[in-house]
């Protein structure tokens, strides 16, 4: 049994392991650069989506593939005449 333990001081367990191969920095990033991109009132909710999306795992392991499937499963997520949010963020978040 002691031999299959973490070798470091401490270590938050597999699931955490599992939990950072899909979001690293760069899906933060990725997710930030969305969010932001964002009418504040819409955060929260597609936030939620592209974590479901990204944590069913079959889906995609890309927040700009996650939150075009939340775009196109929720329409009501607001686009400017400009392009908006999902043309800025799929640009943004593949950077």
């Amino acid at each position: 049994m002691r031999a299959a333990r973490h070798q470091t001081h401490f270590h938050f367990g597999r699931e955490r392991d599992d939990f950072e191969k899909t979001w690293s920095h760069a899906s933060y990033a990725g997710l930030t650069a969305i969010l932001a991109a964002l009418p504040v009132h819409w955060r929260f909710f597609v936030k939620t989506k592209v974590f479901e999306v990204m944590g069913q795992g079959r889906h995609t392991s890309d927040v700009a593939e996650a939150f075009a499937l939340v775009c196109r499963q929720y329409p009501q997520v607001p686009a400017t005449p400009s392009g908006g949010p999902r043309a800025r963020v799929l640009v943004a978040a593949n950077h």
